[in-house]
């Protein structure tokens, strides 16, 4: 390595010079050995073209790294599978993915515009209109989730006890499906329940220069209590539990209606 110095002359002036040396140690030990006391030892800068090297040195060096990592993983992740069923294992991945997009492209076409076009809801006699689209998009889900089970519903006969990786994952991935379609159907039920509370309460509320404006505080809350987007996990707490931490039930889901849920209404 290349340092640089400074050291002053017997006459008081400062000089600067270089040593090669292996470490800063050494050029120490170098320099008292020539008579000389160094004020400073310091590694040589780079110049620009030696960093530009260094820096597409590093570069290539991670390159190749990330190349050996990415093939070392595939062959792990090749050898948790048993080759007889690696492919149909491959398969199902593909179909279920597809399963998947499907799924996402066909509740995209869900109106949500028209089920939070509250001015239209307040316009209107009943929310017939709203609840229809829901209904569709309720349809949406039922599809998808069928035809998600119908895809993993023989997984043990696809996967024998010695393709028990094979099976984790398929499972794994069924469940992160599914959890994505419960997800879609949670949204659904948040806008039901915000139609029927805005349906059963008419004149506590009205829209005014396109946001909905409350006389009552409590049905406020309720209100946005559903309206705030939030992830899969998150709406399934508030389907479970979160209809038992504001001031009423709101409304009667399909789930409800199935537990028996006793219904109540926001008092007038």
């Amino acid at each position: 390595m290349t340092f640089v110095y400074t050291y002053k002359t017997s006459d008081g002036v400062r000089h600067a010079a270089e040593i090669d040396a292996r470490r800063r140690d050494d050029a120490f030990a170098a320099l008292r050995a020539q008579g000389i006391r160094p004020i400073r030892v310091e590694d040589k800068p780079m110049s620009p073209r030696e960093r530009l090297r260094w820096a597409m040195l590093w570069t290539a060096a991670a390159v190749v790294l990330a190349a050996c990592a990415a093939g070392a993983w595939a062959c792990v992740r090749h050898a948790r599978y048993q080759r007889e069923t690696h492919a149909a294992f491959n398969s199902l991945k593909a179909r279920a993915e597809a399963e998947r997009g499907r799924h996402r492209e066909e509740f995209a076409k869900v109106d949500f515009a028209l089920l939070r076009n509250y001015a239209l809801v307040e316009r209107s006699q009943d929310v017939g209109f709203a609840l229809e689209e829901i209904a569709r998009g309720k349809g949406v889900v039922e599809a998808s989730r069928g035809r998600v089970k119908d895809l993993f519903r023989n997984l043990y006969e696809v996967f024998p006890p010695e393709s028990a990786n094979e099976r984790l994952d398929a499972q794994r991935l069924y469940g992160e499906i599914m959890d994505e379609i419960d997800a879609s159907e949670e949204r659904l039920d948040a806008e039901e329940c915000i139609l029927a509370l805005l349906d059963d309460n008419r004149g506590r509320w009205r829209v005014r220069n396109g946001r909905l404006e409350f006389d009552d505080l409590s049905l406020e809350r309720e209100v946005g209590f559903f309206m705030k987007d939030t992830d899969g996990s998150a709406l399934r707490w508030k389907r479970d539990f979160g209809r038992g931490g504001i001031e009423s039930p709101p409304c009667l889901t399909e789930f409800d209606i199935l537990l028996g849920v006793p219904a109540r209404r926001v008092p007038r």
